[in-house]
């Protein structure tokens, strides 16, 4: 058998080396609000694999931060066992990994939940002509048509970069709640700093329109690691005819590249803007690993229950109404 070896890393500043270093690795970096949340740094290595990760662990389960990275079966078998042996965790899960095999461990380890999606990302190259040059001669001419329409229709309009708990930016924050609620009914319940604590939101990036400077589209963007992840996007709806979420976005774009910048995580998803500009979509996989059947099973029970009382819940409230 392979001989490996399973560590933890006691030098904070290890944390760097962990690949692909970004905002959901490296936990260390995270506002964690519960004394009782800790983070540990391992190593993983065997004679062919050599993996830094980042575990966020809570009462009863753990978190690995493994995203995009490429592991085979057996090291997160091995990984999974140590952690379940070192910790006092009942369950594991795991993000937009690269399992070698995939979902095949659902087929032989009746522990393992896994699903199957994708993700896309752009390795953003080095000027903002290249970016450009990745845009049909339609999709650049589109651009420059919206971008003029808008300053048309509206006296100009301007990009705003702010940091995201700048006074500045309360407005816009505002903006970005009210335009989620339209466009997905959502209702977060939290403030500017709650939203950022919780989604680890470092930077906001606006179109303002005219001299009023109307908020037509927004940006949440995660940039406290060598790699950006794009927390949200969202837009007036009411301006749509105008694309006000595609200009941004190539803004935004080009703001990344200005900075430095060489690559950026979209998640996954079917939406368009996310599959231009040379970005690459992937297979990866998330799921859960239970200790053992009883807690798959008992997990598996608790949910079917909750999900009864909500249906119950609503039920009860449409006889009310």
């Amino acid at each position: 058998m392979e001989d490996y070896k399973i560590f933890a890393c006691y030098d904070s500043k290890e944390a760097e080396k962990i690949n692909p270093n970004f905002i959901y690795n490296r936990f260390d970096l995270w506002e964690l609000k519960d004394a009782s949340n800790y983070v540990k740094l391992f190593c993983y290595e065997s004679q062919t694999e050599k993996i830094m990760f980042e575990v966020l662990c809570f009462d009863s389960y753990a978190r690995l931060g493994m995203y995009l990275m490429v592991l085979s079966n057996i090291a997160l078998d091995r990984i999974s066992k140590f952690l379940f042996n070192s910790l006092n965790i009942s369950r594991i899960t795991f993000e937009n990994t690269f399992v070698a095999g995939g979902g095949q461990l659902v087929q032989y380890n009746h522990k393992y939940r896994i699903t199957e999606h994708n993700h896309l990302r752009i390795e953003l190259p080095e000027t903002i002509e290249e970016l450009d040059l990745r845009l049909s001669s339609k999709g650049r001419y589109n651009i420059k048509r919206e971008k003029r329409m808008i300053e048309e229709a509206f006296g100009g309009c301007k990009v705003r970069h702010l940091p995201a708990l700048d006074v500045a930016a309360l407005p816009i924050w505002e903006d970005y709640f009210k335009y989620k609620y339209i466009t997905h009914k959502i209702h977060y319940g939290l403030n500017a700093k709650e939203y950022c604590d919780k989604y680890h939101v470092t930077d906001v990036y606006s179109l303002a329109l005219g001299q009023e400077e109307k908020i037509a589209a927004i940006v949440l963007s995660c940039e406290q690691c060598p790699i950006v992840y794009i927390e949200n996007l969202t837009y007036d709806v009411e301006l749509g005819h105008f694309s006000p979420g595609q200009v941004l976005y190539d803004e935004y774009l080009k703001k990344l590249i200005e900075k430095g910048f060489r690559e950026i995580y979209l998640l996954g998803g079917d939406y368009a803007y996310k599959k231009r500009y040379g970005s690459i979509e992937e297979t990866v996989y998330s799921g859960t690993i239970y200790k053992n059947t009883c807690v798959k099973l008992y997990y598996k029970m608790n949910s079917i229950w909750k999900f009864g009382v909500r249906k119950l819940r609503n039920i009860f409230k449409e006889k009310v109404k």
